[in-house]
């Protein structure tokens, strides 16, 4: 048995009329839709990119999604969660601020932002799981009270999961602060000292106030680091470090449990998109343009995000003509996520491609 994945290709960007109907062709066009009724609370979830980010999902896109989910009596919002490392997206004021900036307002997309954890990312409901890494999922309370959920991820490279697609914008997406800390609790990174140029812009960066300047490097207080790479990311040598073989596989796999809650918490009444274009090596969470790594494919939709996801790589692949993420990201298996969420049944990864 397989999944069914729709694509739409679709090459210049910069035709953004083409991209958004494309993308309502895949949903208009298809059953996708029919697990959404009238009056539905139908949340949309998405990322608002960091402020300097320029790759989110495009706020036009995302109006062409929101209008066919009006049409058929639904109810819908915007919705996402705050997040875990220092930025202007940490707060629901600044977060919102942001979105606004990105051209995410009620005026151009005709659905209200609803950031489900609350001011600083503590509101939330517990899930509690029979099974697994994860016992007790700590989700966004829209989760509980929404009726049904369409995914827009924008497909990206990312350091510490290889990449980030419906899996990542569900799972890590849908946690609450508690939520994120419990996933990235595995990472412990360390410094190494004869790579460390004193910089302290990882200091700066820690929102867990967990590193330390000492006479020879900064130092990393593995009790009180929650996990969230952010370090990673400023570092200027590559002198802070993770054992990716051993951390970056268990991320993965929560990620995919918590993805797996999140189904379980709406009863399978969900759809995804991956918007296959910009492919980057970092994810949005990055304030700045990032290096792109791959060919515009198109958009691809799915019920199941295992399979979306599988056939979002592979379609990625094929356009680059190598494996990016591999490539970018050596040391971590970017299918680590997708093979786990096979096997606790969030969704298959054998699929059948269907072109519109």
């Amino acid at each position: 048995m397989s999944s069914t994945v729709y694509l739409f290709r679709h090459t210049d960007w910069k035709d953004l009329e083409a991209a958004a109907g494309g993308a309502a062709r895949l949903l208009s066009e298809t059953d996708l839709l029919e697990l959404v009724e009238a009056d539905d609370l139908t949340g949309v979830k998405l990322t608002f990119g960091e402020a300097g980010n320029q790759t989110y999902p495009p706020p036009r896109l995302v109006r062409e999604i929101v209008d066919l989910l009006r049409q058929r009596g639904a109810r819908p919002f915007l919705t996402e969660t705050n997040t875990l490392y220092n930025g202007r997206r940490k707060n629901s004021v600044d977060h919102l601020t942001v979105a606004r900036e990105h051209g995410f307002d009620f005026d151009a997309i005709g659905a209200p932002i609803i950031l489900g954890d609350g001011l600083t990312g503590r509101e939330g409901f517990a899930l509690v799981r029979s099974s697994g890494l994860v016992p007790v999922a700590h989700l966004s309370p829209a989760v509980r009270d929404m009726h049904s959920l369409v995914g827009i991820a924008h497909l990206t490279g990312h350091l510490l999961t290889g990449f980030g697609g419906a899996i990542k914008n569900l799972g890590m997406g849908l946690a609450n602060r508690a939520g994120k800390l419990d996933m990235h609790s595995a990472v412990s990174p360390t410094v190494d000292e004869e790579s460390c140029i004193l910089c302290l812009r990882c200091l700066e960066a820690c929102a867990a106030d967990a590193i330390t300047e000492a006479p020879q490097s900064a130092v990393i207080d593995a009790k009180r680091c929650t996990g969230c790479a952010d370090c990673l990311a400023v570092c200027p040598t590559g002198a802070i470090r993770i054992d990716w073989s051993r951390d970056s596989l268990r991320v993965q796999q929560k990620m995919a449990e918590y993805a797996d809650a999140v189904r379980e918490a709406m009863g399978g009444r969900a759809l995804y998109l991956n918007l296959l274009q910009s492919v980057t090596k970092h994810c949005d969470c990055l304030g700045e343009p990032p290096e792109r790594i791959a060919p515009d494919v198109g958009v691809a939709a799915s019920r199941d995000p295992v399979a979306l996801d599988q056939a979002s790589l592979d379609l990625v692949r094929e356009a680059a003509g190598e494996d990016v993420f591999r490539r970018v990201w050596p040391e971590t298996d970017p299918e680590a996520q997708i093979r786990h969420g096979e096997e606790i049944g969030l969704g298959k990864r054998a699929y059948d491609l269907r072109e519109l």
